[in-house]
């Protein structure tokens, strides 16, 4: 091998540490802003409770999000006429749909591997606070240099998933504080905002979701967070067939 080679390998894996060191130094800064390590760490379990307003600010359906390390999930969605509940526990997927209009339009839907392994890294990414990828095989945070988001000078991390997944997310530079989070899938903006503390985190109240152009599409208000309230691992079991619905 010759020298130049040697010195463009020695460059591009020096390089590459100092980059993992500044993902490093950065996420510590935004993980201290939610709370102190222990209190991050010591999370076992979410449940946000909350309601969907449109764009237009009319209150829609009512949600309830349960989380449990390391990677159970139960999103369930209602309203007056439809209950939908999209769950996972690990190892398999479903969402479970209640037409309380006609129980024939009810029934439920197994999701394929790769709708699993999504929300088994969503569940990651709510659980681990900016360290999701972390705990999941193939995960990986990336630095990709810096912009200007909403008028702040933003640093751009990558927040990857071996299944496809992916979030850009975009922290001040001056402060460490989260000024955008993109989803991968959708391209869709989420912006956090009216944080409240509980047990010593800090979470956001309200999330606003924001298409391409820039039109919000609706907006997550949380009206109640629960941190490491008893969660019996079987509401995220696979749910039986109700009796009204076997032939």
């Amino acid at each position: 091998m010759t020298r130049y080679h040697t010195l463009l390998i020695f460059a591009f894996v020096f390089t590459s540490a100092a980059f993992g060191g500044e993902v490093e130094n950065i996420l510590t800064k935004a993980r201290e802003r939610l709370g102190p390590e222990k209190k991050l760490e010591a999370v076992q379990t979410l449940r946000y409770e909350g309601r969907v307003y449109g764009p237009d600010g009319e209150a829609q359906d009512s949600l309830v999000l349960t989380f449990k390390k390391p990677d159970k999930q139960l999103l369930v969605v209602d309203s007056p006429t439809l209950k939908r509940s999209t769950g996972v526990n690990g190892f398999e997927g479903f969402v479970e749909i209640v037409n309380k209009e006609d129980k024939f339009k009810s029934g439920v839907i197994v999701l394929d591997s790769n709708r699993v392994r999504r929300l088994l890294a969503n569940a990651a990414e709510n659980l681990y606070f900016f360290e999701g990828p972390f705990h999941r095989t193939g995960g990986e945070i990336t630095l990709e240099g810096t912009q200007q988001v909403r008028g702040r000078d933003c640093y751009k991390i990558r927040f990857s998933y071996a299944c496809g997944l992916f979030y850009i997310r975009y922290f001040a530079k001056d402060n460490y504080e989260l000024v955008s989070t993109i989803n991968g899938e959708s391209n869709q903006e989420m912006i956090e905002s009216d944080s409240v503390t509980v047990d010593g985190i800090v979470f956001p109240r309200k999330v606003d979701t924001y298409d391409e152009e820039g039109d919000l599409i609706r907006s997550v208000v949380f009206e109640k967070i629960l941190i490491n309230e008893p969660v019996d691992d079987s509401i995220f079991d696979f749910p039986a067939i109700p009796a009204s619905l076997k032939p």
